[in-house]
């Protein structure tokens, strides 16, 4: 009796974790979604502006203060991404390479990417 309680243990042991790492999964990849869809903001918001400014290049104007509202969503963009790059990083037990922004394990002494001392 004690092996089949043991076996049932373990095995209760081993779907806890799959359960864990599949819930894990399914945020890692909402994350990354969310990621990809803010860099498509950024590119259409890049394209916005390189479009005002030929217009304003055209009409020979000067002003370019629409073009300061687009860099600001460019930078709260940016610091999005940065966000949900952390939380990945935060789900998956990594940290990035502040150099080459490989992922690298939480203990990692030095990047396998570009050999840069981590802290």
């Amino acid at each position: 009796m004690e092996f089949w309680e043991n076996v049932k243990e373990k095995v209760g042991h081993v779907t806890q974790k799959v359960a864990k790492k599949s819930t894990e999964l399914v945020e890692v990849t909402k994350l990354k979604m969310s990621i990809s869809e803010t860099e498509a903001s950024i590119d259409k918001t890049f394209r916005k502006m390189g479009e005002a400014l030929y217009e304003a290049y055209k009409t020979g104007a000067e002003s370019y203060v629409s073009l300061e509202e687009s860099c600001e969503e460019i930078d709260a963009a940016y610091a999005r991404i940065e966000e949900l790059r952390a939380r990945v990083n935060e789900l998956k037990d990594t940290k990035l390479c502040p150099s080459c922004k490989k992922e690298m394990e939480l203990d990692a002494v030095y990047c396998s990417g570009c050999g840069e001392h981590l802290e």
